[in-house]
């Protein structure tokens, strides 16, 4: 076979897979190549869940068994309740976590440290269904290449990252 007809032969096939490819990439059942992750997740306790902005892990009793519920609640400035004067919410989700069947220790949510963060004050806040309030909870910057934002709640609820 000629040097020519292999080059020929060679283009032919590398834009056929390139066709292919895209179609594959751009086909609307595929709706672009980023998951959507679900609005409420489901788990076992002692599991560390990714939520698509960061993770939730529920510390608990790995013997009491048990299930935890994650839902991602939009515009929680609406729908939960407003941040503390000077506050404001950093991401456009609030996380409700639940616990059914079983007994937990503690809620540990992490996120990414976006570079808009690193120079604003960066607290997560639970709130407070007694007094309405969001209350705020241990937190702090871990880790390298991102930086992760972590706070630990002690009880099941809504929890929000705030900055100012």
């Amino acid at each position: 076979m000629k040097k020519s007809t292999r080059l020929i032969v060679a283009i032919f096939l590398v834009v056929i897979l390139s066709v292919t490819a895209i179609g594959v990439w751009a086909a609307p059942a595929r709706v672009g190549t980023v998951p959507v992750l679900s609005e409420n997740i489901s788990a076992g306790l002692s599991e560390v869940v990714n939520i698509g902005t960061g993770t939730v892990s529920v510390q608990a009793d790995a013997s009491s068994g048990g299930s935890m519920n994650i839902e991602k609640i939009a515009d929680p400035s609406t729908k939960i309740g407003l941040p503390p004067e000077g506050w404001v919410f950093l991401l456009d989700q609030a996380l409700k976590v639940t616990i059914s069947n079983g007994l937990m220790n503690s809620v540990h949510i992490c996120v990414p440290q976006a570079p808009d963060m690193v120079t604003k004050t960066t607290v997560f806040h639970y709130w407070n269904p007694e007094n309405s309030t969001w209350t705020p909870i241990p937190t702090e910057v871990t880790g390298e290449n991102p930086p992760m934002i972590c706070g630990t709640g002690s009880a099941e609820g809504h929890y929000a990252l705030l900055g100012k």
